[in-house]
């Protein structure tokens, strides 16, 4: 994910001018805006989630001037469009960062990535673990490629009985589990 930089007084009011002219309203919006943040980035399964409602409070004060009220009256569908934006991103990283299909490219992006062996066999101790539904679950989540990969997700919900969406969701919560047990093996090993 980008790193943020700090937004300045500029940055801020202009972010507020969005939410109300009234500051004190633009206040109250703001921190329901924010709950609403935090709540959609553990939904969708974040690690960290304030930190990410930070980046999107930050990039959408530095785009704030670009925001055009006649298009929407709601301008919280503008931090949304960021949130959306900030989720998929940090999706993507934690996919690179704890890849487990075994695939040569798997190993390749390790490398990149900067996860050692010893890193390795942290992931092997923390994947037994998992509860076996749950170690199931991420093994054949992230066994295969392309096509192969849609149909057999596609049979996970079904044999599960739940959307895409909670098969997401679940999947996230594992690897939420997976890296927080690698960092604690990371921390006992230093």
């Amino acid at each position: 994910m980008k790193k943020s930089f700090s937004v300045g007084q500029k940055e801020f009011d202009a972010l507020l001018d969005l939410l109300s002219d009234n500051r004190e309203e633009a206040g109250e919006k703001y921190e329901r805006l924010r709950a609403g943040l935090l709540r959609y980035f553990r939904y969708k399964g974040c690690i960290e989630p304030s930190e990410l409602v930070d980046e999107t409070f930050d990039r959408v004060a530095r785009r704030a001037e670009t925001f055009d009220p006649d298009v929407s009256e709601h301008p919280e569908r503008f931090f949304y469009g960021f949130a959306s934006r900030i989720a998929l991103e940090h999706r993507r990283g934690l996919a690179r960062q704890f890849p487990l299909d075994g695939s040569e490219a798997t190993n390749s992006r390790l490398v990149e990535d900067s996860i050692n062996d010893s890193d390795l066999d942290h992931l092997e101790q923390c994947l037994g673990a998992l509860e076996t539904d749950d170690f199931e679950l991420i093994t054949e989540y992230h066994s295969l490629d392309g096509q192969a990969r849609i149909e057999l997700r596609q049979k996970l919900c079904v044999r599960l009985n739940a959307t895409p969406t909670a098969v997401y969701a679940r999947v996230s919560r594992i690897r939420s589990k997976l890296k927080r047990c690698i960092e604690g093996h990371r921390k006992n090993n230093l």
